[in-house]
C-alpha cells in the first residue's frame, strides 16, 4: 500500500476547503427586495411616509422602517419564508399583511390600501337649551340594512357642556343612542359639574330618528371622513321613583345579595343592590315602558324580566322573586361517525344585552347555561366551528323545526338537535372584469332564499381572483362577485335584488364541484 505524507494530507484537505468555500460562494443570493405602494381607501392617493413593521421569516428581531414621499415601501434582503408585514400611519388603522416569499415571488405587490379612522361629533342639549352634561352616547352600527349595537366601539360619555367625540370608526353607517345621566349632579358658581341634588330625567333618543333606531336614516361615513355639529335634543319628563322588595327564594335566601336594573327598550338604566327581604329604590326615571332585571348574585346567579309600565310620582309594589337559572340541553349529530360533531353556540336575548356561549364536547353534547326561564333566545352557530366540509342540515328543539338562523329557541323548553352532513358541495371559479383577472374581490353565494342565513357563504379572491367556497349545502344559489364588503349588505334582501340582473345561479349539488367564472360588480362609491 502506497504511504501518503502528512504534507500531502494537509494539502489536500486545504484544497477541499477552499473548494467548498468557493461553491458556497457561488451559490446565487436568494434575497430580494420587494417593493409595494400604498394608497389612501378613501381619496386613491399615495399615503407618504408609511411606517412598517416586518417579523416572521425565521428572523430574531423584527425589522422596522419607512415609506418615501409617493407611497411606496421597499423591504430589502428578504429571504424564501412566511412574513408578517404591519403598516401603520398616523390617522389610519393598522393594516396587517401577511406575506409568503418564494424564489418565483413577484419583485411588487398589489397596491395596498390603508383605512381613515372616522370620526362623530356634536353637543347634547336638554329642550331649552342647557347643556346635558355627562350624557351617554352609545353607537349602532348597520349590518344586513338592520340597526345592530357595536358593542366594539366604547360608550361615551359627554363633557360638562355636553359635547361629545365618537372617533376611530371604520367607514360604514352610524346611529347615535343618546341617554341622559342618570346619576345625580348639576353646575356650581364656577360653571362646573359637581355631584348631588336632582338629576334631569328624559327618554334616550335615536340619532337619527327619535325613539327606534332606522337603519335608513343611518349617518354614512362611508365616503365621508367626518360628521361634525350633530345637534341632539334631549325631552325633560317628570320624573318616577320606583319601589319595591325582593321576595326570599331558594336562588336568593334571606339576606343574600341582588342585583337590580330598571331599563327601557334602549341604553336608558338605573341600577341598585339590596338584599333578599330588603326593600328596594330607584330613580327618578321618566315615565315609560321598562324591564325590571334582578340577578342573584349567590352560587345559582338566578335572574329574573319582570315588564312595568311606570307613571305617577311613585311605583310602588313591586315583588320579585328570583327562580333558579335553565339549563338548555342539546346535542350535535354528524352523518360521518369519523369525524367528531364540534361546533360552538350563541344566544341571545331581544330584551337584554350580551350572549351566552357554549361548546358541543367529544360526543356532541352541549350545555347553554343560567338562561331564564320563559324567555326566547336567538341561537347562532359559528360555521368556522364545525367540523371541516361540514354544513348546518337541520335544527330542531323538540318537535319543532328551526328553519332558519338565528334559530329562536325557548328556555325550558326540550332538547335542541342540530344536524351536520357532510355531502356538500363546492364553488370555485375566478373573478374577471373586461377579461382581467381581479384579485380581492368579495364572492357571495346567496340561497334563493334569502332567510336561510345558515346557507349564506362568502369568500375573499386570491390576488390572482380565484376563489373556493367548500361545504356547501345542496341547493340553488345565486353567486355575487363585488369590489368590497360594505356592512354586511348582502344579508338585506333588497341590496341584492338591486344586483339580480349581475347574479350567476348556481345549482349546487350533492359531493360535486362547481367551477364558474364571475363578472365583477363595482358598488358605487359614497
Amino acid at each position: 500500500m502506497m504511504k501518503i505524507s502528512r504534507l500531502t494530507i494537509c494539502a489536500i484537505l486545504l484544497l477541499a476547503c477552499f473548494g467548498i468555500d468557493a461553491a458556497s460562494y457561488q451559490q446565487p443570493d436568494q434575497s430580494r427586495n420587494i417593493s409595494v405602494h400604498i394608497i389612501d381607501g378613501a381619496t386613491g392617493q399615495a399615503i407618504p411616509r408609511v411606517r412598517y413593521t416586518l417579523t416572521g421569516g425565521g428572523m430574531v428581531d423584527g425589522l422596522t422602517g419607512g415609506g418615501d414621499d409617493l407611497g411606496d415601501v421597499v423591504l430589502t434582503g428578504i429571504r424564501p419564508g412566511t412574513y408578517r408585514v404591519t403598516l401603520e400611519k398616523a390617522g389610519y388603522f393598522p393594516e396587517p399583511i401577511d406575506l409568503t416569499v418564494t424564489a418565483s415571488s413577484p419583485a411588487s405587490l398589489p397596491e395596498i390600501v390603508m383605512t381613515t379612522k372616522r370620526e362623530l361629533s356634536g353637543t347634547v342639549r336638554w329642550q331649552d337649551g342647557e347643556p346635558a352634561a355627562r350624557a351617554l352616547v352609545r353607537v349602532y352600527g348597520v349590518r344586513g340594512g338592520k340597526p345592530v349595537p357595536r358593542a366594539d366601539i366604547p360608550i361615551v360619555q359627554a363633557t360638562d357642556r355636553g359635547e361629545f367625540v365618537v372617533g376611530n370608526l371604520r367607514p360604514g353607517r352610524y346611529i347615535l343612542l343618546v341617554a341622559p345621566a342618570t346619576f345625580t349632579g348639576g353646575f356650581d358658581a364656577a360653571g362646573q359639574f359637581a355631584a348631588g341634588g336632582v338629576p334631569r330625567t328624559g327618554l334616550p333618543v335615536f340619532h337619527p330618528g327619535v325613539n327606534v333606531p332606522d337603519a335608513r336614516a343611518s349617518i354614512d361615513l362611508r365616503g365621508a371622513l367626518a360628521m361634525p355639529n350633530i345637534n341632539i335634543i334631549l325631552e325633560e319628563k317628570p320624573g318616577v321613583i320606583v319601589e319595591g322588595t325582593i321576595v326570599p327564594s331558594p336562588t336568593a335566601p334571606m339576606g343574600s345579595d341582588v342585583a337590580i336594573t330598571l331599563a327601557n327598550q334602549t341604553s336608558y338604566s338605573v341600577s341598585t343592590r339590596a338584599r333578599a327581604g330588603d326593600n328596594f329604590r330607584l330613580g327618578p326615571v321618566p315615565a315609560g315602558f321598562y324591564l325590571l332585571d334582578a340577578t342573584a348574585q349567590g352560587p345559582q346567579q338566578g335572574r329574573i324580566l319582570i315588564p312595568l309600565t311606570v307613571g305617577g310620582t311613585v311605583f310602588r309594589g313591586i315583588a320579585v322573586s328570583v327562580p333558579p337559572p335553565v339549563v338548555l340541553a342539546g346535542r350535535v349529530e354528524i352523518d360521518d361517525a369519523a369525524v367528531r360533531p364540534t361546533a360552538t353556540f350563541a344566544v341571545q336575548s331581544e330584551k337584554i344585552p350580551g350572549t351566552i356561549g357554549a361548546s358541543a364536547s367529544e360526543s356532541g353534547e352541549f350545555r347553554i347555561p343560567r338562561t331564564i326561564p320563559g324567555e326566547t333566545y336567538g341561537m347562532t352557530i359559528d360555521q368556522r366551528s364545525l367540523p371541516p366540509n361540514a354544513y348546518i342540515a337541520a335544527v330542531t328543539q323538540g318537535s319543532q323545526e328551526l328553519l332558519a338562523s338565528p334559530f329562536q329557541i325557548a328556555s325550558g323548553g326540550d332538547v335542541i338537535r342540530v344536524v351536520l352532513k357532510t355531502d356538500g358541495g363546492t364553488v370555485e371559479g375566478r373573478v374577471r372584469e373586461s377579461g382581467s383577472a381581479v384579485g380581492q374581490a368579495f364572492v357571495v353565494l346567496a340561497p334563493k332564499d334569502r332567510k336561510i342565513q345558515q346557507n349564506f357563504r362568502t369568500a375573499t379572491a386570491d390576488r390572482e381572483g380565484v376563489f373556493r367556497i367548500p361545504a356547501v349545502a345542496p341547493g340553488e344559489y345565486d353567486l355575487f362577485a363585488f369590489d368590497r364588503n360594505e356592512d354586511d349588505d348582502y344579508l338585506d334582501e333588497l341590496f341584492l335584488e338591486s344586483f339580480a340582473d349581475r347574479a350567476q345561479v348556481s345549482k349546487v349539488a350533492a359531493r360535486s364541484t362547481s367551477t364558474v367564472e364571475l363578472a365583477l360588480v363595482r358598488l358605487p362609491r359614497r
